[in-house]
């Protein structure tokens, strides 16, 4: 798979620039909000061994009103990734990964892509994958 072939472009760039990791922005115990450009809120608690968790507060949701949702994900340096299940029938599931941006003049942001994925009326039919399945991008300015 493509992703793979650039992986490992990235680990023997880094093995030949004898650059060691960055170390993260986000620090170990700490709670903090971030909200994209929709007011959506992405609350999030950082732990030991890069693992993320919190609640996801969506202000668009089908119903018209906002939505939360568990938060697990991971953070390594400076990449970050997530995922919400939301309490939805048919259920339904976004996943996030993006980077933490240092904005020139100071401040910084997380710039990330999603899928949102839910299930069909007829799970497992390959004919409507896709109409399951939405991707878009988000902006997340801390709170």
């Amino acid at each position: 798979m493509k992703h793979e072939h650039i992986l490992t472009q990235i680990v023997d760039r880094a093995a030949k620039s004898g650059a060691g990791p960055l170390a993260s922005p986000f620090a170990v115990g700490a709670s903090q909000n971030w909200f994209n450009e929709l007011g959506s809120v992405a609350s999030f608690t950082f732990n030991n061994g890069g693992v993320l968790t919190g609640s996801y507060t969506s202000t668009v949701s089908n119903g018209g009103g906002t939505i939360t949702g568990p938060l697990a994900g991971w953070y390594n340096g400076y990449v970050i990734s997530w995922i919400v299940k939301w309490p939805t029938n048919p259920p339904t599931m976004t996943a996030w990964v993006g980077d933490y941006i240092n904005v020139p003049g100071g401040g910084y942001n997380i710039e990330t892509m999603w899928y949102l994925v839910s299930q069909t009326a007829t799970p497992g039919d390959p004919t409507q994958f896709w109409t399951a399945v939405n991707a878009g991008s988000d902006l997340f300015l801390p709170q």
